[in-house]
């Protein structure tokens, strides 16, 4: 029985036969040229874990709609818990700008998987959230990494997902002149213990009077905001 199927450096799309693959636990793709995974994913009731680690590792591809490289029928993997596609490791020091291919707007429909836990999306080219991305969410989701990306805000709706624990919003915008504000709502977040959320504003005279829902972060085990 196949529980983990692991496929690195491939340079052809994911067959729509995967879907019959109904054991598998875990889908490790690692510097692979996949643009898109195959409606059949939703088949995949057994899937616990999910990479897409480092796609694109010579420039292959162009970018890739997360809207499109996740689709909706992603929402039957009922017990998948985690979703891992960031782009770490060593990067060109003259190009920080290096990322990942995933672009365009995070769905709705990824936090209304009924068992997510950890939702990784750092160092992409992500340009926004869906608003009900947070206000429908169902998912338990307890870890949102969303940092280095090439977001201009962070809807207020966030302070809804009452399930978070670890936020990571760092960089939010990595690549542009922007300033991202950090939404006070973040202070509705009652279980939130690790918040990340430095280098959001590209100025150097931030007024730190304004962040007065910090006072509700009481809970908060660590909070890196410089």
């Amino acid at each position: 029985i196949l529980v983990m199927f692991v496929l690195m450096r491939a340079k052809f799309e994911l067959p729509e036969s995967i879907g019959g693959l109904k054991s598998l636990e875990g889908l490790w793709l690692d510097r692979n040229f996949i643009s898109a995974l195959p409606e059949s994913i939703g088949n995949l009731t057994n899937l616990i874990q999910l990479w897409a680690y480092k796609m694109d590792p010579m420039g292959l591809l162009n970018e890739v709609d997360i809207g499109g490289f996740f689709p909706p029928s992603i929402v039957n993997c009922t017990n998948l818990q985690y979703i891992v596609a960031p782009d770490w490791g060593k990067h060109n020091a003259f190009d920080r700008c290096e990322y990942n291919p995933l672009t365009g707007e995070i769905p709705s429909y990824l936090s209304q998987l009924p068992s997510l836990n950890w939702l990784l999306l750092d160092r992409n080219n992500i340009t926004s959230i869906h608003p009900n991305f947070f206000r429908d969410a169902t998912s338990p989701l307890t870890w949102l990494s969303v940092g280095a990306n090439n977001l201009t805000e962070i809807p207020h709706e966030i302070g809804e997902m009452q399930s978070l624990e670890w936020l990571f919003i760092q960089e939010a915008n990595l690549c542009n002149d922007i300033n991202v504000e950090i939404p006070a709502t973040i202070g509705n977040l009652q279980n939130l213990t690790r918040l990340f959320a430095y280098k959001m504003n590209k100025e150097s005279d931030v007024d730190i009077n304004e962040w007065e829902w910090m006072e509700s972060l009481s809970h908060v085990l660590q909070l890196k905001l410089y």
